[in-house]
């Protein structure tokens, strides 16, 4: 029986299979030569080039904190503010000492000590220190504008009201003086705002007559003048 020798028709040429394992073998070794290298790229953090270190922050200008000097020289405002010489004036009016209230109450009015022209007012164990302020309607006004506390004090009496509770504190308080006052008032009361004014006074009515005196001044010899 005669043999065929079968041969590929195309050029290329079959791979040997020793060609392939040692191609295999080299791949593996390859690999497993990089394999630390990659590992650690992974677990290593990236670290930032050495040239792009972040600039520091400008200062804000809104935040500076004003020199010692600037503090110090700052106006006084508010209850501390020094007094005017209106409002010195209107200190040399306050009555003080203990003012009776209406309902038991006892309200003690001193000067402050240490800062002429400021007061101590004592009430229910309550302490306000109160400062004079200059009143329209001609009232001595203190007032304490860090507790909301004012002291209006009038010919008669004296109260005592609370701007953030909106009532009185203390009400119908005077001194020896405003007594004498309050009494004169009770024998002969002011006229109230709503009553009506009084009618102004009516002159004299003159009496018309029809005398007239003579043209001839003779006629006046007699001592009767002719009507």
């Amino acid at each position: 029986m005669a043999q065929h020798n079968e041969r590929p028709t195309s050029g290329a040429h079959p791979i040997s299979p020793r060609v392939l394992v040692v191609a295999g073998a080299s791949l593996a070794l390859a690999v497993a030569a990089l394999w630390p290298a990659v590992t650690h790229a992974q677990a290593s953090p990236t670290k930032k080039p050495a040239g792009t270190s972040k600039a520091p922050a400008k200062p804000n200008p809104a935040k500076r904190i004003a020199p010692v000097a600037a503090v110090a020289a700052a106006p006084v405002v508010g209850a501390d503010a020094p007094l005017t010489d209106s409002e010195l004036a209107v200190s040399n009016q306050v009555h003080v000492g203990a003012l009776p209230c209406e309902l038991g109450k006892v309200v003690h009015m001193e000067r402050d000590a240490t800062t002429p022209g400021f007061f101590r007012l004592h009430v229910d164990q309550q302490r306000y220190r109160l400062r004079p302020v200059e009143s329209r309607t001609g009232a001595v006004r203190l007032e304490d504008p860090q507790q909301g506390v004012v002291w209006i004090q009038l010919a008669n009496k004296s109260m005592l009201m609370s701007q953030k509770l909106g009532r009185r504190l203390a009400d119908e308080c005077a001194g020896e003086s405003q007594q004498q006052v309050a009494a004169a008032l009770k024998l002969n009361p002011a006229p109230s705002l709503l009553d009506p004014l009084p009618a102004p006074a009516t002159p004299p009515a003159v009496l018309a007559t029809d005398c007239r005196r003579p043209a001839n001044p003779s006629s006046l010899l007699s001592g009767a003048e002719p009507c």
